[in-house]
């Protein structure tokens, strides 16, 4: 065998190599990386991006296992978290892409607009388990449902409303948990007495937003500070070892494109963003091209379902 080519295996194996990322985490960051990963894959048609939407926990033991480059998290790693990592010679590094105001929701029949938060601290404690309890005199017996123990928006729930504690499914009258925040608002458009929490991305109108202290959730009052349930949703990956195309993806998250997508899919842009999608199209001089775009799309939230709810 020739010298030029085993030079040229060599350098088709390692552009194959270079060209794969795969993501791992949280469900809430899922519209993120849907979005900018199919607009990514649009500029860049060699790279193959898998994604899976576990949920933040599953994420960082991902990274920390080295299956996969990126866990998407909707909380920071844990302390344990971190100190596995480090034990395992991994520096994280925890990079801020989008702000998110962590809503609250009910049946569109009910006719509560605004809970304090003592309130909704109440129902998932077991303090309140009667819609009476809280202002609605017929709303029967309260069904508390939240995200599962993998979600990093289930930790960070507890965390702001439970001071860390768990919900005790034996103190309340109804509990269910819930796999991703699509689920869980499908069910609460089933349920007439339910309550449940997500993403700002993921609100339809199926459901009714709730005002948390009398302030709703929206991407202005979340980049304002006023609405007291926000918070940032981060990218975490090896420093050490992250490859060329996963560091490009990124800063591409963080360009002006990126944010623009953080924007159109209902989070809060944490750097400068383009404006308007002609714009977007510009910045490169490559056009959104639909088709491309929706394939990107598809393909992810494909391998999205599969790998979550199978």
């Amino acid at each position: 065998m020739s010298i030029l080519l085993l030079v040229m295996i060599f350098a088709s194996s390692t552009a194959v190599a270079e060209t794969k990322l795969s993501i791992v985490g949280s469900n809430t960051l899922f519209p993120i990386v849907e979005a900018v990963g199919a607009r990514f894959q649009e500029l860049n048609p060699d790279v193959t991006i898998s994604v899976e939407g576990p949920g933040s926990g599953a994420g960082i033991t991902a990274l920390i296992d080295r299956q996969t480059d990126i866990a998407p998290m909707s909380r920071e790693p844990k302390q344990e978290e971190v100190n596995e990592a480090t034990a395992k010679g991994i520096e994280l590094n925890i990079t801020k892409v989008a702000l998110d105001a962590l809503i609250i929701v009910v049946n569109k029949e009910n006719p509560i607009d605004s809970l304090t938060r003592e309130q909704i601290t109440g129902i998932y404690n077991g303090t309140y388990t009667n819609w009476a309890d809280v202002g609605w005199a017929s709303g029967g017996d309260i069904f508390v449902i939240e995200r599962d123990e993998n979600s990093g928006t289930h930790d960070f729930f507890n965390e702001f409303f439970l001071d860390g504690e768990e919900v005790d499914p034996a103190k309340v009258k109804g509990h269910k948990q819930e796999a991703s925040t699509s689920q869980l608002f499908r069910l609460v458009a089933d349920q007439k007495n339910a309550i449940g929490y997500g993403g700002l991305a993921f609100f339809t109108d199926i459901v009714k937003k709730v005002k948390v202290d009398g302030v709703e959730g929206t991407i202005e009052t979340a980049k304002d500070g006023s609405y007291p349930v926000a918070r940032p949703l981060f990218y975490v990956f090896d420093e050490k070892t992250i490859s060329d195309i996963g560091r490009q993806f990124v800063e591409y998250t963080l360009s002006p494109e990126g944010q623009y997508l953080v924007l159109d899919v209902g989070y809060v842009n944490v750097a400068e963003a383009a404006q308007t999608l002609s714009e977007v199209a510009s910045i490169d001089n490559t056009p959104l091209n639909p088709l491309p775009l929706m394939a990107g799309i598809v393909f992810l939230a494909l391998v999205f379902r599969k790998k979550s709810f199978t």
